[in-house]
């Protein structure tokens, strides 16, 4: 597809205003995201639930 956008001589700009490039990069963004914050979240919740059980013996 890249090809096909590439060859219709489209610039930077007219590139990104495509629907399927604008939505790529967008599920792109969102699941780096997604990624960033659900590692650490569970690394945390982790830590928490390790401390409750260390107490609780």
């Amino acid at each position: 597809m890249a090809v096909l956008i590439a060859s219709a001589g489209v610039n930077f700009i007219g590139l990104l205003n495509d629907p399927y490039v604008a939505q790529e990069i967008v599920q792109s963004i969102a699941g780096t995201l997604g990624l960033l914050f659900t590692i650490p979240a569970t690394a945390f919740f982790f830590v928490i639930q390790e401390g409750i059980r260390r107490r609780e013996n």
